[in-house]
């Protein structure tokens, strides 16, 4: 019975020892460098919260900027592309040789008295013209192009003159060297280029000039002209101006569209 009791005075001494773990505040609290991390952690939790809207608002007017310079770049992409399809060229065989670039809005809807509806293209501003030099060695490589696409080829055609009282001569001076107005047309007629060519005279233009024949055989007359003239250096049309060209409106019918808010509706008697 003495042991027993000495044995529970030993552990009751033990449990109210100021060693013991239960009674030591210490053990509760936590670490200094724990409560240094928590207040830290604390404050950058604040400070996210604070900078959060900051932060959306800048992403959010970053997303809106690139929606509407890629809006933009679009827009641009479209009417470069509308602006391509309606590039009108005057070009060597090939393409290899821009003379003349505008475009198809420099023209107008017209009506002929047959009924023809057709798109009629002047070069650069209205009644301007372009100047091909060397006409025996050119006309036959020339080609028209919309949208890079060949719409009519010289090669093809058939030059006629005008009539004398339509050849555009100032009859008040016959022998001075002028420029005569000429046609090129396709064979179904869907597209023809009113030009020029000289300089020439009057009677040499009404009596030299074939009135109608092909383009190939045309520079074969020319060339042979030249041969038989070395002598005296005669040239026989040396130049080529282009006026103007029409072309009937099935052949354009992809580009219409385009054209609808540019379309000014004439009449010819041409």
């Amino acid at each position: 019975m003495a042991r027993t009791r000495s044995s529970t005075a030993a552990l009751r001494a033990s449990s109210s020892s100021p060693n013991s773990n239960n009674s030591d505040p210490s053990s509760l609290a936590p670490a200094p460098g724990m409560a240094s991390i928590s207040a830290s952690s604390n404050h950058n939790n604040t400070s996210i919260s604070y900078l959060a809207p900051f932060v959306a608002s800048v992403l959010r007017d970053q997303v809106v900027a690139d929606l509407l310079a890629e809006l933009k770049r679009k827009d641009e992409r479209i009417q470069q592309q509308a602006e391509d399809r309606l590039r009108f060229e005057l070009t060597g065989r090939n393409g290899d040789l821009v003379y003349c670039k505008t475009s198809m809005t420099h023209g107008v809807s017209t009506t002929y008295p047959d009924g023809r509806s057709n798109w009629h293209i002047f070069f650069g501003a209205r009644h301007s013209t372009t100047t091909i030099p060397d006409f025996v060695e050119t006309v036959a490589g020339l080609e028209l192009r919309v949208g890079g696409i060949v719409v009519f080829k010289f090669n093809g055609a058939t030059f006629c003159t005008r009539a004398a009282e339509h050849a555009g001569f100032n009859r008040t001076r016959d022998e001075e060297p002028q420029l005569g107005k000429v046609l090129f047309t396709s064979s179904d007629g869907s597209v023809r280029v009113l030009g020029r060519v000289g300089p020439i005279r009057y009677n040499d233009f009404v009596t030299m000039v074939p009135r109608r024949i092909h383009v190939t055989d045309l520079v074969r007359f020319l060339k042979d002209h030249q041969t038989n003239n070395t002598n005296n250096g005669r040239v026989l049309l040396p130049q080529l101006q282009i006026l103007s060209v029409v072309i009937h409106k099935s052949q354009i019918k992809g580009i219409l569209p385009l054209l609808e808010d540019t379309m000014e509706e004439t009449a010819t008697s041409e």
